[in-house]
């Protein structure tokens, strides 16, 4: 249903943009996503993961895509976000990054294993997205309803900020719990962060060491958020609801598309 939704998410905004560089362009504005992305075009190229391995396709002839290069990532890979040439994958155990070579090939530089005090631990959802800096991440192993993402007895649900300046030893910051994180975006030094059930939220990480929760909106299931120029489109399993966020303190619900 996911994927499914994400599909006509993406016809619908690009339907909407005369800019054809938005679908392709390999800065970290240029391509439309959310943190649960699966499949990623960048100059050129597109990227797919699925659960243990990162695709490669050369799509300059985008009738017959070639696959170039396939590398395995490791286990129960989930996610895939792109920024300034860097590509962060995250898995239940470990955020993996890779860096786009000028042929088009990810090359690893790192893989951070989470390190939980509980072995139960092992095996939440992680989405992650990044800035220049900063990469952010959530891991989810409980629902409101119970446990998920494969799991029984793993009850890890927080956010994780580190410090990527070294791409090859990300240092974790902080760790902030949380309740039910799934999908998350990054804009300056605000960071919104999908609460299942709970909604949306909002903080202030200007202090990387202290996420300041400073806006929410309740009341409606979400799993992923999509920020594209003033305009925020939060994705759940039944609408996505779209705000304007120009003014980050003054947040302004506009409507939503009901699927």
């Amino acid at each position: 249903m996911r994927s499914l939704i994400y599909f006509f998410l993406i016809l619908f905004t690009f339907s909407c943009t005369q800019d054809s560089s938005f679908l392709i362009s390999g800065n970290s504005s240029g391509t439309l996503s959310g943190s649960y992305a699966t499949m990623l075009p960048i100059d050129g190229f597109l990227y797919v993961i699925n659960e243990t391995d990162i695709f490669t396709y050369d799509i300059a002839d985008t009738e017959s895509p070639i696959l170039v290069d396939e590398q395995n990532v490791g286990f129960e890979i989930e996610s895939m976000y792109h920024h300034e040439g860097v590509l962060f994958v995250g898995s239940s155990e470990a955020l993996h990054i890779f860096v786009i070579q000028e042929n088009g090939i990810p090359l690893r530089k790192s893989e951070t294993v989470y390190n939980f005090d509980n072995l139960e631990e092992w095996g939440s959802c992680d989405p992650v997205v990044a800035d220049d800096t900063y990469a952010y991440v959530t891991l989810r192993s409980s629902t409101q309803e119970g446990f998920g993402c494969n799991a029984v007895f793993r009850v890890v649900n927080e956010l994780r900020i580190y410090n990527i300046e070294n791409l090859q030893e990300p240092e974790l910051l902080t760790i902030r719990q949380m309740d039910f994180p799934k999908g998350l975006a990054i804009t300056g030094d605000y960071l919104f962060v999908c609460e299942g059930n709970l909604g949306v939220k909002l903080f202030d990480v200007s202090d990387r060491m202290d996420p300041i929760e400073i806006w929410s909106d309740e009341g409606f299931e979400t799993f992923d958020i999509i920020l594209k120029d003033g305009l925020m489109m939060v994705v759940g399993p039944d609408a996505i609801r779209q705000y304007d966020y120009t003014d980050i303190n003054n947040i302004e619900y506009l409507t939503a598309i009901e699927f």
